[in-house]
C-alpha cells in the first residue's frame, strides 16, 4: 500500500488536512476488509501507514533508476528557484504553497517561483533539476517520491514530516527540511538567507535517499 488508498483506514481517520476525491471513492473499508483474506502479508511504503493496516511491514519505496539520477549543485546566487511537483494539488497543499511564494515575493524575495503539473515524468524531473530547492508538500505526514528524486538529484528539499513516524517506523531521521503552512514561509526566508547552506543539504540529501530508497 503506498498512501491515500489507505491512509484514512487508521482510527479517527486520515490525520491529513486535503481534499482530494481519491480519499471518497468508493467503500475503501469494505475492499480492505475482502483483500485481507487473501495476505499473509502486507507491506506499506511510508510510516504514516503503519496505523492504517494493522501487521504491516514498512518497506521504504525503492525508486527506479535512483543512481541514474545525477547530482545538480544548487546555485548560490539571486534569484532563488523553487519548483514544486504536485501529483494532487489537495494532498500537497499547492494553495498554500503558492500563497506564501507569492506573499514572499511581494515583499522583496527573490524567488523564482514555478508550479510544475500535468507534464510528463521525464518534464517534471528536468524541471527539478533546474531548481535550487524543492518544495514537495506542507501536509501529510511522511515525504514522498519527488522527495526523493529532487533528494538524488542533490537539491535541497522542503517537506512536511511528522518526528513521530520516525520513532515509529526505527528508521533515521530524513535530512530534509520539515515544513507546515504555518512555518513554510519562515523556513524559505531561513534558505534565502543562508544560501550557502544549499550546497551542503544537497550533499546530505543525496547521500541518504541512494542509501535509504536506492534498488
Amino acid at each position: 500500500f503506498h498512501g491515500c488508498e489507505v491512509r484514512d483506514l487508521q482510527e479517527g481517520g486520515c490525520p491529513w488536512p486535503c481534499s482530494d476525491p481519491v480519499c471518497k471513492k468508493g467503500d475503501k473499508r469494505k475492499r480492505f476488509e475482502k483483500m485481507q483474506k487473501y495476505l499473509d502479508l502486507a507491506y506499506v511504503t511510508t510510516p504514516d501507514l503503519l496505523p492504517s493496516v494493522p501487521g504491516a511491514k514498512l518497506l521504504p519505496q525503492s525508486v527506479w533508476a535512483l543512481n541514474d539520477l545525477l547530482p545538480i549543485q544548487p546555485s548560490i546566487e539571486a534569484p532563488l528557484k523553487v519548483v514544486h511537483v504536485p501529483s494532487s494539488r489537495a494532498t500537497k497543499g499547492t494553495d498554500a504553497i503558492e500563497d506564501v511564494m507569492a506573499e514572499l515575493i511581494r515583499e522583496g524575495y527573490q524567488f523564482d517561483f514555478k508550479v510544475v503539473e500535468n507534464v510528463s515524468h521525464a518534464k517534471a524531473l528536468e524541471a527539478m533539476s533546474e531548481a535550487d530547492v524543492v518544495i514537495d508538500h506542507v501536509q501529510i505526514g511522511w515525504y514522498c517520491v519527488v522527495s526523493v528524486e529532487a533528494a538524488a538529484m542533490g537539491k535541497p528539499v522542503v517537506v512536511r514530516f511528522d518526528e513521530n513516524y520516525v520513532n515509529l517506523s526505527g528508521l533515521e531521521r530524513p535530512p530534509f527540511i520539515s515544513a507546515t503552512k504555518e512555518s513554510l514561509k519562515a523556513q524559505m526566508i531561513e534558505l534565502y538567507q543562508n544560501r550557502n547552506s544549499l550546497i551542503d543539504f544537497g550533499r546530505q540529501n543525496r547521500e541518504f535517499v541512494l542509501k535509504r530508497h536506492g534498488a
